[in-house]
């Protein structure tokens, strides 16, 4: 891949936010922040490319209207998952557990549909939002 200085930022600050999602008016935000300013069509291109290279996953939500960018850290590369996310603070929250599993293998073997973990989102309130 051919890596340019402000791919690079863009990555760092996607890394450093893994947990999250981000959309480009956030990441051009913190960018700026961290004295990286970039421009919105490098940035707008740069995630496209981060994004056809597995290396970011892009979604939209209906909630929040707006696509949204995410680390593929080595965990998420092993194995697909469903997110969920607070309405409150936004905190994105990867949910994988033995039962999704078995959910997703039910539903593919006795209704003959494959579900995309990856395009599923519940949406809630974390536990500290909650003041649990």
């Amino acid at each position: 891949m051919y890596e340019t200085k402000q791919r690079n930022y863009i990555l760092e600050v996607l890394k450093e936010n893994k947990d999250k999602h981000l959309n480009c008016e956030e990441i051009h935000d913190i960018l700026k922040q961290k004295q990286n300013p970039v421009s919105l069509a490098t940035l707008y291109r740069s995630l496209d490319k981060l994004v056809s290279l597995n290396i970011i996953r892009k979604y939209t939500t209906s909630h929040f209207g707006k696509a949204c960018y995410q680390y593929i850290d080595d965990n998420c590369k092993a194995h697909n998952h469903f997110h969920l996310i607070c309405l409150k603070c936004n905190k994105l929250i990867h949910l994988d557990c033995d039962i999704m599993n078995n959910f997703l293998e039910h539903v593919e073997e006795h209704h003959e549909f494959k579900i995309l973990p990856e395009k599923v989102v519940y949406y809630g309130y974390c536990s500290d939002c909650r003041g649990e």
